[in-house]
């Protein structure tokens, strides 16, 4: 079958009767309308994206102390590294790249983004980040690495 894939891909003339002679076809059932469709599209599974980490969706609890004198405790260098990694993945998927091939110094439009791929992403973010991201600064910066 294989063999016969092949030629007839370079082009070789295929006798398809004498082929499919002995071999039992039969009808397929097809769908009678179209909203009775399956996707056959063989390809990466859909995405379902993960649920965001605890440290993301949950404040931390106040001490009832003075803030901490260090501008940044080891917990909001982690949850900022969270979120620079979930961005740097959804642009990977928004624009059809690999993850390996975006890194945090390029610009969305260095990467090739138009509008609405930023305003999916902006959208996505927004959903699962619980806040309001505004476009105006987006695109704003969306030349900036």
């Amino acid at each position: 079958e294989r063999a016969v894939a092949a030629l007839h891909c370079a082009g070789a003339g295929v006798d398809w009767a004498a082929l499919l002679d002995r071999c039992g076809g039969g009808r397929v059932r097809l769908p009678t309308y179209p909203f009775q469709r399956r996707s056959h599209w063989r390809g990466p599974a859909p995405y379902t994206p993960p649920a965001p980490p605890a440290s993301l969706t949950e404040p931390p609890a106040p001490t009832g102390g003075a803030a901490p004198s260090s501008p940044r405790s080891t917990e909001d260098r982690m949850t900022e590294q969270a979120v620079l990694d979930r961005v740097l993945e959804l642009t990977a998927r928004h624009l059809g790249h690999r993850p390996d091939e975006v890194a945090a110094d390029r610009t969305f439009v260095g990467l090739g983004a138009d509008s609405l791929q930023l305003i999916g992403m902006v959208r996505q973010l927004e959903a699962e980040f619980g806040t309001e991201i505004s476009m105006r600064e987006v695109l704003e910066e969306a030349g900036t690495p």
